[in-house]
């Protein structure tokens, strides 16, 4: 199934210009989310019966952060794929990947997010697949430097690590 129409996910984020953007692009690809402002909120409305194909979460709340929130969720529903949003990079799926299905950097592009979304749903299993994951999450990514441009320098006296340096960044889809 190539497409998420339809699909019911659960924001959760404390910061309300985060939800309505998210809220934005969930509603362009018809999708139909719900909003929480913080992990109580999303767990009273989980517990409350309401049926849900995906979480999206912020890691950085006040009371409870995203990983302490999935915890709680995982207790009650082992299967529903979270994807948790923060400004740290893709450490907290390497870190967490029995708990949150993928973890996305902000600010999140949307094709990003849409890409993530789908694959998720792609995956029947999701917890099945962390080893796998985690495994995949570590290999050098090509469009690294297409999604995070940057300009390098690079300041290594010793030859061998410059030519380890250039190597690893054009695996990154750098120039240097």
């Amino acid at each position: 199934d190539d497409t998420i129409e339809g699909k019911q996910i659960l924001i959760i984020d404390d910061n309300k210009t985060n939800r309505q953007i998210l809220e934005t692009q969930l509603r362009t690809w018809k999708v139909e989310p719900t909003l929480a402002i913080s992990g109580k909120e999303a767990l009273d409305i989980m517990r409350k019966n309401k049926h849900f194909d995906m979480v999206i979460t912020d890691f950085q709340m006040p009371e409870m952060d995203g990983i302490t929130l999935s915890k709680e969720i995982r207790k009650f529903n082992s299967k529903i794929p979270i994807i948790l949003l923060s400004s740290f990079g893709d450490m907290s799926y390497k870190e967490h990947g029995q708990i949150i299905s993928a973890s996305l950097t902000k600010p999140v592009k949307q094709h990003q997010l849409y890409k993530e979304i789908l694959g998720q749903f792609r995956t029947s299993l999701p917890l099945q697949n962390d080893e796998k994951k985690v495994e995949e999450k570590s290999n050098f990514d090509i469009n690294f430097a297409s999604e995070y441009p940057a300009n390098i320098l690079i300041a290594e006296d010793n030859l061998i690590n410059q030519m380890v340096i250039q190597k690893i960044l054009k695996l990154l889809g750098f120039h240097p």
